[in-house]
This record gives structure tokens, sequence and C-alpha cells, in this order.
């Protein structure tokens, strides 16, 4: 039996444990039961029963996998258990010997200085929210993706998500607190704090999940749109030379008028055509919250001033004991961090270089924090 076979048995064989039934296991992929009136109801079995796991099942058996129905059924069983939780993690704090030089390598400005002021032992909580999303257009595609934020600082840390899980797997090994007490950070964000900071930060992260699939569709949409258009600029000239050729005794202004009535249909027809065709591409996303996961844990907190010109302000930045490198800010305009960071004049926005590129259309550079609809020049 292959791994999420194995994986997917065992979370199956625990789930309807929890829920009173007899379970044994059957190698190499399958598991006997004995379920409980509710249960029956519940996953719609009987009382006695044999599920297989794996592409190869035992004789008997009710092949379980994810494409089956089975995820709706267990999805009812579990309800919402397992989507929230609150831990601690006691990792090990050690000490800087030269914090300056850890903020002078892990934060780049490329238009600003800043100034260090401390480093301090402190505690924060992290956020860790998995959202379900699927994708509608000529094709369907599904995924997760994740977003995780330090709630002390708001720096965005996906690439830490891993890390938390391996040391809060290592942790229930080791029976170490498994708190479910809220943080105290997370009662300082509002509910319409966090909403408005996913729908702005989730659709980049979505975007990059679905990139291949946004390719091939706009790939798809390109060929189609150039079929067509082809075809129909085709009828177009054969009209043209069909009037021609038959309103040749005609006037002038009566074979032209003929030519624009006929021309005019068609184009009024390829219209149509477009929009069926804009309708059959158009992508549709739906975006669900799936789990989430509050993990507070000690930090090394660093604060600094950042000034450009004449303005400045202070930042706080966390250094992870797990991942032993400093946090980067959240550019302000985009929600993700950045290898390096361009400081604007007005509201000292700190935002990505591409956050802070130049106007198409007169080539100034300006701000996108500050004008997130428009160029300020030339509108």
């Amino acid at each position: 039996m292959n791994q999420p076979s194995a994986v997917f048995r065992d979370f199956v064989a625990r789930l309807i444990s929890a829920e009173g039934a007899d379970v044994e296991l059957i190698e190499p992929c399958a598991l006997e039961f004995i379920a409980p009136p509710a249960l029956q109801q519940s996953l719609r079995v009987p009382e006695f029963g044999r599920l297989g796991f794996g592409p190869d099942t035992p004789l008997d058996s009710e092949r379980v996998s994810f494409e089956s129905d089975w995820i709706q059924r267990l999805g009812d069983v579990l309800g919402d258990r397992g989507r929230t939780s609150c831990r601690v993690l006691q990792a090990e704090l050690s000490s800087l010997a030269h914090p300056e030089r850890v903020l002078q390598h892990g934060l780049v400005l490329q238009n600003a200085v800043n100034q260090f002021v401390s480093a301090t032992a402190s505690w924060t909580s992290y956020l860790v929210c998995s959202f379900r999303f699927e994708a509608f257009s000529d094709e369907k595609r599904d995924g997760i993706v994740k977003m995780a934020i330090n709630l002390g600082t708001s720096s965005p840390v996906e690439e830490s998500i891993a890390a938390f899980e391996a040391a809060l797997a290592a942790e229930d090994n080791m029976s170490r607190d498994r708190t479910r007490q809220r943080p105290a950070l997370l009662e300082s964000w509002s509910q319409g704090r966090l909403d408005r900071l996913f729908r702005a930060a989730l659709p980049g992260r979505i975007r990059r999940h679905l990139s291949q699939f946004l390719t091939g569709l706009e790939r798809r949409l390109d060929r189609d749109s150039a079929r067509l258009f082809d075809y129909y600029d085709g009828l177009r000239k054969e009209s043209s030379k069909k009037t021609r050729k038959q309103q040749s005794g005609q006037d002038v202004e009566t074979r032209a008028a003929l030519e624009q009535s006929r021309i005019a249909a068609i184009d009024r027809e390829y219209n149509a055509k477009v929009q069926d065709l804009e309708q059959k591409y158009a992508l549709k996303i739906d975006i669900q919250p799936s789990q989430t996961l509050a993990v507070t844990m000690p930090v090394r907190r660093f604060e600094l001033i950042v000034k450009r010109r004449k303005k400045e302000r202070r930042l706080l930045l966390d250094w992870n004991p797990i991942m032993r490198k400093l946090e980067r800010p959240m550019c302000e305009y985009t929600y993700e961090d950045a290898s390096s960071y361009v400081v604007c004049d007005d509201a000292l926005h700190i935002i990505s270089p591409e956050s802070h590129s130049a106007c198409k259309a007169c080539g100034r550079a300006y701000c996108r924090a500050c004008h997130r609809s428009r160029c300020p020049r030339c509108r």
C-alpha cells in the first residue's frame, strides 16, 4: 500500500473509532468495522463492513478514495472538528551576538536607510489559514492555498508553515503543551481587518497556484479568438467580392449600401460569437476557509527606524528561532514579502520595487499603495 493510502486509511480508522466503532486493520490496504447506529446513518454503511483503500482492494470491500463521495460522508461525521487549533510552541530562543548585522542582511531597502534600535526577547502569535478554492471555466481546477501572518508585526511567513507543522508534530510526540486558548494577539485583530487582508492577499497567491491553468486558458482563448476572427474576416472579404460582381450594373451608392448592410450583419454575428467565447472562458473562483491554526511562540523582536529623506517611521520585525532568520516585512500593496523593498516619499509605504514601477502611460514611477486605482499624474 502506498503512503497516501496508508495515511487515508489510518485517518478513517481513527475517526470512526472516535465515533464508537470497533476497527481492525487488514493489511495491506483495508479495515473491518462494527459501527454503532449513529455512525451507520452518518456514513450510510451497514453495521458490519469492510473498507478498501488504494488501487487494489480486497474482495467484499467498499473502495474509499478521494474521488468518491466518501469525502463528503467523512466530512459530515467530522463536522467542525479540526478546523481551528491554538497551540503554544516552546522554541529555544538563543541570543544574537550581532543583531545589527542580522538586520543589515535581512532587510534590503533600495532608497532608504534603517536605524537599529533594539532586539529584545518577546512572544508573538502566527495565524496560519488554509483556503480551499475551485476555479471554473471551460475546465475546472481546485486546490488549497495557505496564508500565514505574524500578528505582532504583520509579516507574511508562508515559508515557515512547513517548519511550524514539523515542530508541532515533534512536540505532540513529547506530549508538551497543547493549549486551546486563543492567543491575546488574535483579539487585537478584528474580523473585519482579517477579512480585508485576506481579500487583498489571496488573489495573488491563488493566481500563482493556477499559473499553468491560466496560461493554458489564455492560449485556448487566443486560439479560438484567432479562428473566429479569420472566419468572419473571410466572410467580409467574400461578401465584398460578391457584391462587386453581382451588382456591377447598379450605381455606386446602391452597391455601397448593399455591401455595408451585409458587412454589418456579419459584424453583428461576429460580436455575438465573441461574447459567447468570453462567457465560455470566463473564470469564476469560489474560495472557502478550510482550517485555521494559531501558533504562539517566543521570538527576538527587532525595533528599527526607517528613514527616507526627512521622514521616518517605526518598524517591528521578528527573528524566528525555528527558521533562524529575520522575517521580512509585508509589501503594503501586494501583501507579500520581497527580496528587497522601496520606500515611497509620501506615506513611507514599504513596498516591492514592482509596486513602485513606472506608469505605462506617462512613465512616472509612483506608489501603488498610495494610489491603488490610477496614476496621480496622468490619471
